[in-house]
């Protein structure tokens, strides 16, 4: 009776286990067929013309650029874009966006989603949105800033239009950005200004920092005070994870991956949507 107990035990362990590795393989091949092989397209840097790597002059060039723009489309408080706004007005330019690179146009996007259960991790990580690939959605972090949003939901829906690669999803975002109403062209300036700053020695960049329009320093430092509240052990954490999970799907350099977003914002084609602003 015991042996026959210990054998139907050892079976339903085993039924169990065939069961799990079915639903992997399932969840595994949707992944694949749903999302994974935009990890096999060509890379945007493959299909751009690069130009000279910027100097400090060129960075204090850019910087200074962007923040003309910040001045002319920063909205007034009263005026800031409402998540809903963003979604109604970003669909348009990102397939535009898109178009310019050669790339497909996004067919299908959502008002992104909260999650109860990922904010307190955003908040500590510093992360601001993430895809989830199987349900083709995006989950944005609730307390961004007005003018973050518009970025940050380009980003992501840039990944949902098949750009795995990081620097690839915050380039195409802003173009979309840039291409989009003044609120959306805030947006990608401003990010801008951070993506050239922190390119710049920390010298140049304290020289060049109370250049800046007022407004701009304003939303800066707000921006800095809400970035306080990450916890560097998690934010650690989560990004060995995110690095390791970028590597194996053909990002070589992981999350390091983000810091060639200005080169691609900064190569020919992307560039002339900042020297041609009106």
């Amino acid at each position: 009776m015991q042996g026959a107990r210990g054998q139907g035990i050892r079976s339903a362990i085993w039924e169990g286990t065939r069961r799990l590795a079915r639903v992997v393989g399932v969840l595994c091949t949707a992944f694949l067929l749903m999302w994974g092989l935009n990890y096999r397209r060509v890379p945007l840097e493959a299909t751009l013309p690069r130009g000279a790597a910027p100097t400090v002059p060129d960075l204090r060039s850019v910087v200074l650029a962007a923040n003309a723009i910040a001045a002319r489309t920063r909205p007034q408080a009263a005026d800031a874009p409402k998540l809903d706004d963003v979604v109604a007005t970003l669909r348009q330019p990102l397939n535009n966006a898109l178009g310019k690179l050669n790339r497909t146009p996004l067919a299908t996007a959502g008002r992104p989603k909260r999650s109860l259960i990922l904010t307190p991790f955003f908040t500590w990580a510093g992360v601001n949105g993430m895809v989830n690939p199987l349900a083709l959605e995006t989950i944005l972090h609730p307390d961004l800033l007005p003018f973050e949003r518009s970025l940050a939901l380009a980003h992501e829906w840039a990944h949902l239009a098949g750009a795995a690669d990081e620097a690839e999803a915050t380039a195409i975002g802003w173009l979309a950005c840039m291409d989009g109403p003044p609120a959306l062209a805030y947006s990608a300036s401003v990010d801008l200004i951070l993506e050239a700053g922190n390119a710049l020695p920390a010298k140049a960049w304290r020289e060049v920092r109370p250049s800046l329009d007022a407004g701009v320093r304003a939303d800066l430092e707000e921006l800095s005070r809400r970035l306080a509240r990450q916890k560097p052990q998690v934010q650690r954490a989560a990004f060995r994870v995110y690095d390791q999970y970028l590597r194996a799907n053909r990002v070589e350099d992981g999350v390091a991956s983000y810091s060639r977003a200005l080169s691609l914002i900064l190569s020919p084609v992307l560039r002339q949507a900042l020297d041609s602003y009106q």
